[in-house]
């Protein structure tokens, strides 16, 4: 599920920004830029709630890198105008709420993260039903026999 949430995230982009180039992996030499750059950070959880069913908190981290002379003024306009555009978008044919959305600052350069929350269901492919043993029981003068 994580790669449809990303997979929505690179549309939303593509869709307000064609011009600009989108990456998931990362690249070594020659990138194009301007650029985004999608990943999952390490702050993503799953884990169990009820029974059967799992809470992932998916968090979507953002970079933009730019071409241009004014870099730290473009980036940083560029990633504030990701906060009404990743509210919503569609990942698996579902409409998915992004929540949680900031920006963050780590060694200098800008980073937009947005949570895509949801419930699952996961069942263990090797669950049998239990044999069962049945008995015949018949009813003599109001007490059971067996």
């Amino acid at each position: 599920m994580i790669n449809e949430i990303i997979d929505g995230v690179c549309e939303m982009l593509k869709t307000n920004y064609p011009d600009i180039t989108i990456y998931t992996e990362a690249v070594e030499q020659n990138a194009q830029v301007p650029a985004f750059f999608v990943y999952c950070t390490e702050e993503t959880k799953i884990h169990r709630y009820l029974g059967k069913r799992w809470k992932a908190e998916i968090q979507i981290g953002v970079s933009y890198y730019s071409d241009s002379a004014e870099v730290n003024n473009e980036v940083n306009t560029m990633l504030n105008s990701l906060f009404p555009l990743s509210e919503f978008i569609t990942a698996d044919n579902i409409l998915r709420r992004g929540t949680k959305q900031q920006l963050k600052n780590i060694d200098g350069f800008m980073y937009f993260t947005v949570n895509y929350d949801f419930f699952f269901l996961c069942f263990d492919e090797n669950e049998f039903m239990r044999q069962l043993k049945t008995e015949v029981r018949s009813v003599k003068n109001g007490r059971f026999k067996t």
